[in-house]
């Protein structure tokens, strides 16, 4: 099964914008961030308990068939659809089952943090599926065709050579053989700072061309040094012995001791 966190999705403010819809949004439900949650689909359910049918990052819509009376119950309800991953619950006002959104469960809403959003009558539940399906899909081709343009314009890149490629992915670049040494790289003398620039990531798993860019690998020189600066680290000395304001001797006894640190 795929992840939730591999699946496609849209923000949920790409519901709330959408006018079509005239979702409401309760304000106060909303914490900092909550309209750029992601939502990767619109489930129904009139569930006392639909957790255990929910995948995560779901935008939950229910017309409070089964919705509990008594504050305690709508509080657990509010509960467990956040520990479900829930990330946003739609409620439709049906009369006359519901003539308006019922004050505990905005109350229970807000006291935990669950984005509210209250849905009007003329509005089915289908619409608001099909929005976020065709949201989704808008979403995934832009993304496709992005990842598209990319590949295009690397590829012309590479056959231009490492230094246009370098250019267009504005870092630095190498192509390395396989033993894992650089045949060439761009800008040229990027490795010479870094005599372990091979050294892969911890964890990588991948014993050649890695494709991942680990820490310990080099970054293209500054324009203005063109050669390594690297120098030995400096210690610093001092001596202590027997003897206050003593000055040690050329050739200092056991009293004497040389303390030296980086």
């Amino acid at each position: 099964m795929t992840k939730p966190s591999e699946q496609p999705s849209v923000p949920l403010h790409a519901v709330t914008g959408d006018a079509a819809l005239a979702v409401e949004v309760v304000a106060e439900t909303l914490r900092p961030g909550a309209l750029e949650l992601p939502v990767r689909w619109a489930h129904v359910s009139e569930l006392q308990d639909p957790a255990p049918y929910l995948l995560g990052e779901e935008l939950l819509l229910t017309a409070g068939v089964n919705l509990p009376s008594e504050q305690q119950q709508i509080d657990r309800y509010v509960q467990r659809l956040l520990a479900a991953g829930v990330s946003a619950l739609g409620f439709g006002v049906t009369p006359p089952m519901h003539e308006a959104l019922p004050d505990p469960l905005r109350e229970a809403c807000v006291r935990h943090g669950l984005p509210l959003l209250v849905i009007p009558p003329r509005t089915p539940f289908l619409a608001i599926s099909r929005a976020v399906a065709v949201a989704i899909s808008d979403a995934a081709q832009r993304e496709r065709s992005r990842v598209a343009e990319a590949r295009e314009a690397l590829t012309r890149s590479a056959g231009e050579g490492l230094g246009a490629l370098a250019r267009r992915l504005r870092c630095w670049v190498a192509l390395v053989g396989a033993d894992d040494a650089p045949v060439a790289t761009s800008p040229p003398r990027a490795h010479r700072c870094r005599p372990n620039w091979r050294r892969c990531s911890p964890g990588c798993g991948r014993a050649r061309g890695c494709a991942a860019r680990p820490a310990s690998w080099p970054t293209a020189p500054s324009p203005s040094r063109s050669r390594c600066t690297r120098r030995p680290p400096r210690r610093s000395c001092s001596w202590s012995g027997a003897g206050s304001g003593s000055t040690p001797p050329s050739a200092p006894s056991s009293r004497w001791a040389r303390r030296c640190w980086a």
